[in-house]
């Protein structure tokens, strides 16, 4: 949204003024911390709902990812998740505070870099 078009090319150029944030496990915030890298992380799956859970997972991040820069990666704090998964539903208190902690310290890392 508050990005800005390159009228040469087309492409996005992200704003240094406003930084993108995205919740992810630990496992990918890792990954993708490695440039070369930056695919997605296995995910263990046992029942059906883990696969539903991986399928949107996957859908989601591919969608996500792909239109994606190094400017964009730069400009993007990545909170990890912890044990929540992708199910949308009313989170407990100790889920929020769990959000909370690790989204605190995710901007801290972004901006002490």
């Amino acid at each position: 949204m508050f990005d800005s078009q390159d009228e040469a090319s087309g492409k996005s150029i992200p704003s240094q003024l406003t930084p993108g944030t995205r919740i992810v496990r630990a496992a990918q915030i890792e990954s993708d911390s490695n440039a070369s890298e930056r695919a997605l992380v296995p995910k263990e799956i046992t029942s059906f709902i883990d696969y539903i859970g991986a399928l949107y997972m996957y859908v989601n991040e591919n969608l996500n990812r792909h239109p994606l820069s190094n400017m964009h990666w730069n400009n993007t704090i990545s909170v990890s998740s912890g044990k929540i998964g992708p199910k949308f539903r009313k989170l407990s208190l100790k889920e929020k505070e769990l959000l909370f902690m690790t989204g605190k310290q995710a901007v801290s890392n972004y901006y002490m870099h």
